[in-house]
Formats: C-alpha cells, sequence, structure tokens
C-alpha cells in the first residue's frame, strides 16, 4: 500500500484498527466522505480531520496544518488499511462493488485513469469478491460522486461513454426537449443520466460545451423549492403542482427524493452487533439457528392454568406456543442482523446520486426487522397478562395495563442482548416489572382528580398548547368517555366541543338537533357528568 506521508494519519490509521467493527466501520464512511470532499490546494487543520472521521477533539496542541493533496494520499491509505481490517465482503454490501476493470468499462477510461482518480481522491477498500479473492474494489456510489465533483480533466469522457448507443447530436437534441419544458442545464443533465447511464457531471459538462444554444431555464431559489415541497406534503400530484409552481415534475421528484434521503440518512439506527453480520453467509447461518427446532406447542398442562376470568382475547394469548430457546436465540439475531443491514443501507445512502430504489431497501430492512421482533413480541404475550393481573386497582383496569404493557414489551425486545446467555423472557419480567412500577403510581395520582366543565373546555381544541400532565389527562378523558353510551357521549361531545367539533353547541342548539327539550339535554349532561366523576374516582 505505500508509505503514509503524514505521520498524523499514520497514527490515526493505528489508532482505528483497535476499534470495536461498529464503530470502525462507521469511521471508515466518515474517512471515505471526508476524501471525496478534499481540495487539493486547501489546507486542513489534523483537529478538524480527526473530528470528522472519529467525532473526538484531539488535543488542544495538534494544531498542525495538512495539504489537501497529501491527505488525498494518505486518507486513500487510510480507508484501504481499515477495509481491510474488517475483512468486508462484496455480498454484505448493499450496493454494486466495482473491480477496476468494471469502472473501466462503465465509466469509458483507462486503467491508468482509474489509478489517478484514486491519488485525486476516489476511495478504493479492499473486498473479497465472488471468486473468493481479496482484490481493489469500488463503491458504484463513490465512482459517480468523485466523477460529478472531480475537476473537467478527470471527468469521464462522454464520448467513450456513447460510443454503443448514444451520440452526441442525440444528447443535445433532447436536451434542447427538456429546456423546453423548463429544464435549467443540471437538472436536464441528470434527468439524461437516468436514462442513459452516464454520469451526471459528464453530461453537465457536454451541455456546458456544446449547448450554449440551448435556452435553459433559469434554476429555482431555496424559496421556490420550498414553496413546491409544502405543496407535495400536502398531497398534491406531481403533475398539479408542476403546473402550479412552472416546474417540471422531474425537478419536483428530485426535490422530494433528496429531502427524504437526507432524513432516512440523519436517522440514528442501532443495533447489537455479532462478528457473524459481516460474513458473506450471515443470512443463511442464522436461519439454520432459527431452524434447528420447530416453533413449539401449548402444553395442555399449560392450557389448564388460563386464568378463567380473563376474556377471550387475553385467554388465546395462553394459546400462542413459546419459543424454544435455540429459535428465541436465532430471532433475535435475525431481528439484529437486519437493523446491521439497515444500517448499512443507510451508510450507502447518498443525496446526489441515491435513488428512490435505495430508500425501498432501506424501508425493507426495516420492515423485516419489525415483522421478526412482531414473532418475539406475539409468543411473549402471556407475560405482559400475567403481570399486568398483578398490579389491577379498582381505578385501574387489566385492559389498561396490558395495553401499557404490550409497549414496555415492544421496548425490551428491541433492546434485548441475546448474547448475555438469559433467556428473554427474565429480561421481559423484570422490564414490566419496573415499567409497572412507574406507570401505575402515576396513573393513579392523575386519576385522584374529578373530572369537571372547566377541564373539558380546557381540552376541547387538540391543537391548543398544553403541557404533559393535561396530554395525559385528555387520553383519560377520552377513555372514560367511550364507557358513556351513544346519547350520553353525543351530548358531552357536542356541548364542550370534543373531538373535533367546531364550536360548543347550547342546550338549545342540541335540543334542536336531537329533538329533544332544553331540559332534557340538561338532563342528560348532568347524568354523564356524574358517570364520569365516579369512574374517575
Amino acid at each position: 500500500m505505500g508509505k503514509y506521508r503524514l505521520d498524523s494519519i499514520a497514527r490515526l490509521a493505528r489508532q482505528l484498527r483497535f476499534a470495536p467493527i461498529v464503530r470502525r466501520l462507521q469511521q471508515l464512511h466518515a474517512a471515505e466522505d471526508l476524501l471525496l470532499q478534499l481540495k487539493p490546494d486547501q489546507t486542513y487543520s489534523v483537529g478538524a480531520i480527526t473530528v470528522a472521521i472519529t467525532s473526538y477533539e484531539p488535543k488542544p496542541t495538534d494544531t498542525a496544518m495538512l495539504t489537501g493533496i497529501a491527505l488525498q494520499h494518505d486518507l486513500g491509505m487510510l480507508t484501504e488499511e481499515v477495509s481491510e481490517s474488517l475483512q468486508l465482503d462484496v455480498k454484505a454490501v448493499t450496493e454494486p462493488v466495482l473491480m477496476i476493470e468494471d469502472v473501466v468499462q462503465r465509466m469509458g477510461v483507462t486503467s491508468k485513469t482509474v489509478q489517478r482518480w484514486r491519488r485525486r481522491g476516489l476511495p478504493a477498500g479492499r473486498y473479497t469478491f465472488a471468486d473468493g479473492k481479496r482484490r481493489v474494489g469500488f463503491r458504484l456510489s463513490h465512482v459517480r460522486r468523485f466523477a460529478q465533483g472531480a475537476p473537467a480533466e478527470d471527468r469521464p469522457p462522454v464520448a467513450a461513454a456513447l460510443r454503443h448507443q448514444h451520440d452526441v447530436e442525440w444528447l443535445l437534441t433532447r436536451a434542447a426537449e427538456l429546456a423546453g419544458r423548463g429544464y435549467w442545464r443540471m437538472l436536464a443533465a441528470e434527468r439524461l443520466a437516468t436514462t442513459t447511464g452516464i454520469a451526471a457531471p459528464a453530461l453537465d459538462l457536454l451541455l456546458t460545451n456544446h449547448g450554449a444554444q440551448i435556452q435553459f431555464a433559469a434554476e429555482p431559489n431555496t424559496q421556490q423549492r420550498r414553496s413546491a415541497l409544502d405543496l407535495v406534503d400536502a398531497g398534491g400530484s406531481l403533475a398539479a403542482i408542476a403546473t402550479q409552481t412552472a416546474l417540471p415534475k422531474f425537478a419536483l421528484y428530485r426535490a422530494a427524493l433528496d429531502r427524504k434521503l437526507n432524513l432516512a440518512i440523519r436517522k440514528k439506527i442501532q443495533f447489537i452487533d455479532d462478528s457473524m453480520y459481516h460474513q458473506g453467509d450471515a443470512e443463511q447461518a442464522i436461519e439454520q439457528i432459527i431452524a434447528q427446532e420447530p416453533v413449539g406447542i401449548a402444553a395442555a398442562t399449560e392450557l389448564d392454568r388460563i386464568p378463567r376470568e380473563l376474556p377471550p382475547y387475553l385467554r388465546d394469548l395462553y394459546r400462542i406456543p413459546m419459543l424454544s430457546a435455540a429459535r428465541e436465540r436465532g430471532l433475535f439475531l435475525k431481528y439484529q442482523y437486519l437493523r446491521f443491514r439497515a444500517f448499512q443501507a443507510q451508510q450507502a445512502l447518498d443525496p446526489q446520486t441515491s435513488s428512490n430504489r435505495d430508500l425501498r431497501r432501506l424501508k425493507a430492512f426495516h420492515a423485516q426487522a419489525r415483522k421478526v421482533r412482531g414473532q418475539v413480541v406475539e409468543a411473549n404475550l402471556r407475560l405482559v397478562v400475567s403481570v399486568a393481573r398483578k398490579h389491577v386497582r379498582n381505578a385501574l383496569q387489566l385492559m389498561e395495563l396490558v395495553s401499557e404493557g404490550n409497549l414496555i414489551l415492544i421496548r425490551a425486545a428491541a433492546s434485548f442482548d441475546v448474547h448475555r446467555g438469559t433467556r428473554f423472557s427474565t429480561y421481559a419480567v423484570y422490564a414490566l416489572m419496573r415499567g409497572f412500577a412507574r406507570f401505575v403510581p402515576e396513573t393513579l395520582q392523575k386519576l385522584s382528580g374529578t373530572i369537571d366543565p372547566t377541564l373539558l373546555v380546557e381540552l376541547r381544541d387538540p391543537a391548543s398548547s398544553i403541557d404533559l400532565d393535561q396530554a395525559v389527562l385528555r387520553d383519560e378523558v377520552n377513555r372514560l368517555m367511550s364507557q358513556l353510551d351513544e346519547r350520553e357521549r353525543q351530548v358531552i361531545t357536542q356541548r364542550y366541543g370534543l373531538e373535533g367539533s367546531q364550536a360548543p353547541l347550547t342546550c338549545e342548539q342540541l335540543g334542536s338537533l336531537m329533538r329533544v327539550s332544553r331540559q332534557r339535554i340538561t338532563q342528560i349532561e348532568q347524568q354523564a357528568m356524574e358517570k364520569l366523576r365516579e369512574m374517575a374516582k
């Protein structure tokens, strides 16, 4: 790999080798991202480089300045060294990894050009490919991003990329058509890139050099983009919004996609790592663990112990088979593995090059992980009922406790570490006991007050600014209201403007609406309020 030119980067590379696998993977992605942003003619402080890669502040005395061109060389070596230590397999990467010959064919350049790109900031890594051999590879998103931001002399030649099916005249004709539909130059380049497979920067350079006669539209400013996105959020069709804003549909699509990508990139994904996840056959190995034992069945003696006072829904939970130890371990490994794959998919996202397909891949991993977690939760719902029954109070019903317990169980499943050797049932019971120890006293304290008309007036506007205690009381009022009969609920709702009603009605107005006297409305209201007070007690 050669030798480092900068002692500070050589020290940093040695430090990264001892970081945990997940942390090292994050630092690798940070170094690759930084490498793509470096400018060879600028200088950077050691502190800024260290923070960008590790998120840790260096010693205040470390204030040396490094040149961009030297950093490009050394950070390129660092990324290869760290990737080598991670034993990365292309099967575990969520995007194509190109060998040098693949880059040559796809971008229409020579192998010498690819080597020059590596020296000028194209991140490279060491990967195990399908033939089992380890060699230098380049992530497709990195190649595209480098080509888009590279100086003109380093951009891929358009003529070479077009030699099979497209030519410059066709592209210019197509660009003129797009300009007539309101496209600005870079947007036209991006649109053509989606259909030709040529890097957008290369097409932008072509349009800059050969498209002087094409009258492109002016690029919208930030306020225009924000206004258009607000309309997209409101649920309008892209065609209608394009007509209203005079922006092309593709621009609206790209702007909405960019925002989704930025939100997905910023969202924190947590998982419990396992060295197995970094192997190419991780998925098959986990499925074998799950398949070691079939799903168990509820024993007849266990069914005999189902509490007879439970409603049918809760009794049925005791008939759901508990998981065997091996199957439970396999499901938790699979859940965390899918979270790990989601993390990988997130790290591969790039606002400049990623597509809706990349977002769908990320969402698919999240959905699969939730499904696996649901299997574990469903098999342990009986634990919620068992623990909740011990916390029932006169003012606190079993179903309310079960509802809270289900949320506690879901959070417990998300944080459970199968590597500690404890069965999930033990961990879940402890989490439920601890959760109910907080929930029950807090809820009883809130229910100790009385329900009065003043509270109903305060809570009638769902959009009003209220504190947390009032929000809890509003939810409690809604629960109590559900226990009134239909006529009582209608009177209270209409009299106090609850559940989205436009304005409270007088007794006369409500009597006319319900075709009863004003006195009857007053009686129903008083009766309903008395019920609410009794239930609150």
